[in-house]
C-alpha cells in the first residue's frame, strides 16, 4: 500500500497535477510511503528531470506540522521538508530530502536533533541584520516592537500564510512544543520553558500594543495556544522530574501576572485544566526527587486567585495520585492543603492520592471507611452545612452542584475495590469489614435515597465538558469501566457499590 500510494504520488507530481489535500494528509502520516516519495523527488531533483515541487512540499510540511502525535524525527523531517528551509541547513533541496527520508527510518541521536530544532526559536541575541529589513517596511509600530523587545525581530520579519491569522513560523513553533513531548525530560524541558517565556513575551507585546483595532493580534493567536501546549508537553513527560513541577508552577499563574487582556480566559482556566491537563497526567510516572517539590507546592501561599481556583492544587494531587511512598510527614500536608480543601474535586484528588499510598495509615483507612457507611442523606446535609459556614465566613468560592456531594463517596468505593485486589494491603478482619461497608453502601435504601436527592441537582456537565475524567481515568478499571465511560459514574456511589460488588459477586439484598 505504501509503494502504490507512493508511486501514484510521484507520477502525479511528475506531470505537474494538483494533489488533493486528503492526499497529502494520508502521507503526512504514512511514514513508508513519505519515505519513498522523498526519494524519488531528491533522484528527480538530482537528475535536474522535474521542477522544484514548491506548492507540493509547502502543503506537505505543513500537514506534517499539524500531525497531533509529532516526534523529534517527524518534525525534523517536516522542516527538512519545508520551502522556507527554517533549520538552515545550507543544502539543496535534494539533500535535504534524502536527508528527511533517511530521518524516517528513526535514525539520529536527540540531542544532535534537538539541536537543530531550536533554530525554530528566535535566537537570543537576534540577527541585527533583520533590523534593517523590517526598517525597510516602514512599519512604525514594528520597529518600536524591536526596539523593546529586539528578541521578537525574526517574528516580526516573517512572512504571513495567506489567509492565516499567524505568522509562517507559527505552525513551527507549535509543533516544537507538541514534539517536545517524544524527548527526555532533560533535553525538552529546556527548550519548552524558552517556547514558555516566548508566549508570555508575544502575549505581554500584543497587550501592551495598543491601537484600535489592536497591533499585532497575530501574537494574541500565537501565544495562547503555544502556552497551552507548553503546558500539555510538560505533563506528559516521563520521569516527572523536579524541573518539570517548578515550570509547571510558573506556567499555571503566568495569566494573573501578563498585563490586562493578555492570555485569555479558557487558556488556563480552571475548566480547561480540569477537562484537558489533569487527563494527560493520569499514570505518569513521579520521579522520587520530584515527590519533595510537589508536596512543596501544596504549602506555598498563593494569590487569592489562586487559591480560588486551585489549579496548582489540583495538577500537584493529580501527579502524587501516581506515587505509593509518601512520607508520614508528606501525608499529612495532604490531609492538611488537599482534603481539608473547601473544593470538592481538590479533596477527592487528595483522597485519591492518599488511599493509594502503602501501607495504608489508619487515618485512611478510617476515613474511607466512614464515608462508605455513612448515609446519602447525612453528608448531602453536611455539604450543605459546610458550605452555609464558609459563606458566612466570607470564603470566596464557587460550590460545586449539590449532586456532587457524593463524589467522595464515589472515590471511595472505587478506591475500596482498589484495595481488595492488592493481595495483602488488608488484614482479614479489614478485608470483612470493608464488605460489611460496601454492603451498606449498596443498599436498595440508599440507592433510592441517592437518586432522590440528586434528581433535581444534577451536576450539569455533559461528558466532554466534566472535571471528573481525571480522577475516572484513575479508577475505571478497578472498579470494571471503560475509560470512554461518562465519569458521572462517581457521582453515584451507591449504584458504583451495588453493580461492582453486589452483581458481580451476586449477592442479593
Amino acid at each position: 500500500m505504501a509503494d502504490a500510494l507512493a508511486l501514484n504520488l510521484t507520477r502525479r507530481l511528475q506531470e505537474g497535477m494538483p494533489l488533493p489535500a486528503d492526499w497529502v494528509a494520508e502521507l503526512a502520516r504514512n511514514d513508508e510511503a513519505l519515505r519513498r516519495v522523498l526519494l524519488r523527488l531528491s533522484a528527480s531533483l538530482s537528475a535536474e528531470a522535474a521542477p522544484l515541487p514548491h506548492d507540493f512540499l509547502r502543503h506537505l510540511s505543513g500537514a506534517l506540522y499539524a500531525l497531533p502525535a509529532l516526534t523529534l524525527h517527524k518534525l525534523t523531517v517536516a522542516c527538512l521538508c519545508d520551502p522556507q528551509n527554517p533549520l538552515q541547513s545550507g543544502l539543496p533541496l535534494a539533500q535535504r530530502l534524502d536527508e528527511a527520508a533517511r530521518l524516517l527510518l528513526g535514525r539520529g541521536d536527540e540531542a544532535e536533533i534537538l539541536a537543530r530544532l531550536r533554530r525554530l526559536l528566535p535566537p537570543d541575541p537576534p540577527d541585527l541584520a533583520l533590523m534593517a529589513q523590517l526598517e525597510r517596511q516602514q512599519d512604525a509600530p514594528a520597529l518600536r516592537i524591536a526596539a523593546a523587545h529586539p528578541r521578537l525581530l525574526p517574528i516580526l520579519v516573517e512572512a504571513w500564510e495567506s489567509g492565516s491569522q499567524t505568522r509562517a513560523g507559527t505552525p513551527r513553533r507549535l509543533a516544537l512544543a507538541r514534539a517536545l513531548a517524544s524527548a527526555s525530560p532533560q533535553h525538552a524541558l529546556p527548550l519548552l520553558r524558552e517556547l514558555f517565556y516566548l508566549a508570555v513575551e508575544l502575549c505581554t507585546v500584543w497587550s501592551e500594543a495598543g491601537g484600535m483595532p489592536r497591533h499585532f493580534p497575530e501574537f494574541f493567536w500565537e501565544a495562547n495556544p503555544l502556552a497551552q501546549q507548553v503546558l500539555k508537553t510538560v505533563v506528559q513527560l516521563e520521569p516527572v522530574c523536579p524541573q518539570a513541577v517548578n515550570l509547571l508552577e510558573e506556567i499555571i499563574p503566568a495569566h494573573y501576572n501578563v498585563p490586562e487582556g493578555g492570555f485569555n480566559g479558557p487558556t488556563f482556566s480552571p475548566g480547561v485544566i480540569e477537562r484537558e491537563i489533569l487527563p494527560l497526567m493520569v499514570n505518569r510516572f513521579v520521579s522520587p526527587q520530584a515527590i519533595p517539590a510537589l508536596v512543596h507546592l501544596l504549602q506555598q501561599d498563593y494569590p487569592p486567585e489562586q487559591r480560588y481556583e486551585q489549579t496548582i492544587w489540583k495538577c500537584t494531587l493529580q501527579w502524587l495520585t501516581n506515587v505509593s511512598a509518601l512520607t508520614t510527614d508528606q501525608q499529612a500536608t495532604l490531609w492538611q492543603h488537599g482534603y481539608a480543601s473547601p473544593d470538592l474535586l481538590t479533596r477527592a484528588l487528595a483522597l485519591l492520592a492518599l488511599g493509594r499510598q502503602r501501607p495504608l495509615t489508619e487515618q485512611t483507612w478510617q476515613t474511607v471507611r466512614r464515608l462508605l457507611r455513612s448515609s446519602s442523606l447525612a453528608l448531602y446535609d453536611q455539604r450543605q452545612r459546610e458550605i452555609a459556614r464558609l459563606n458566612r465566613q466570607g470564603a470566596d468560592f464557587v460550590f460545586d452542584a449539590p449532586g456532587q456531594v457524593f463524589l467522595l463517596k464515589g472515590v471511595a468505593v472505587a478506591l475500596a475495590a482498589e484495595w481488595r485486589q492488592s493481595p495483602g494491603l488488608l488484614t482479614p478482619a479489614q478485608r470483612a469489614d470493608l464488605q460489611d461497608s460496601l454492603r451498606k453502601a449498596a443498599s436498595s435504601f440508599q440507592r433510592t435515597l441517592e437518586a432522590r436527592l440528586t434528581a433535581s441537582s444534577h451536576a450539569g456537565f455533559s461528558q466532554e465538558h466534566s472535571p471528573l475524567r481525571a480522577l475516572a481515568l484513575s479508577l475505571c478499571d478497578a472498579v470494571h469501566r471503560s475509560p470512554d465511560d461518562d465519569p458521572d459514574w462517581l457521582l453515584h456511589p451507591a449504584d458504583l457499590a451495588y453493580l461492582t460488588f453486589v452483581v458481580s459477586e451476586r449477592i442479593f439484598l
